[in-house]
């Protein structure tokens, strides 16, 4: 990790309960200290791989599956989508309006990043971003995937949202978590 990652990690904190929903994360054995640096050295982590880069699966609007390039930009606020079309396009977290999950069935194809399409075994598990005008639809195999992306982008988008409101003190909606299907948390 370079001087200048280590510093955005480090400026990273979890916001406060009453933004966020309780995550289950608690061990019987451990102090609430030693919970709250487990919690944010994963949080950490994860915050940590965005923002260096993730290949993730995306379901398009017309029901394909392409691989895309997602990062968060320097102030952790920003999600950049790069679906290897030429375009790169930015989501600024704190325009989240909801974030779910739901399980996924499908039979349609999907297309890797070097063009060559496979059949999914199963589309698995699917995470929700839903902005004014679009909604990016993040898929993955395994539940416990799907539901430690939702958990910590819930966490991300919930201090974007506390940066955001601190800036303009505005009477926005923030963003509704949970909803139905399997990942309720």
């Amino acid at each position: 990790m370079t001087p200048r990652q280590r510093s955005v990690m480090d400026k990273l904190e979890i916001p406060p309960l009453s933004l966020c929903p309780e995550f289950g994360l608690f061990r019987a054995d451990e102090s609430a200290e030693a919970h709250h640096n487990r919690v944010l050295a994963t949080y950490r982590e994860f915050a940590f791989n965005m923002y260096t880069g993730a290949h993730l699966t995306l379901l398009t609007p017309a029901g394909d599956y392409c691989d895309a390039h997602c990062q968060l930009i320097e102030d952790l606020q920003v999600l950049k989508l790069d679906q290897n079309n030429g375009r790169i396009i930015e989501f600024p977290l704190a325009a989240v309006s909801k974030l779910s999950g739901a399980r996924l069935h499908s039979s349609r194809m999907a297309t890797n990043v070097d063009g060559t399409t496979q059949q999914p075994a199963d589309a698995g598990h699917a995470v929700f971003l839903a902005f004014s005008r679009r909604r990016l639809v993040f898929t993955f195999r395994e539940f416990r995937d799907a539901k430690s992306f939702k958990m910590w982008m819930e966490l991300l988008v919930a201090r974007a949202q506390e940066l955001e409101s601190g800036k303009e003190k505005s009477s926005r909606q923030d963003v509704q978590f949970g909803g139905s299907g399997p990942f309720t948390v």
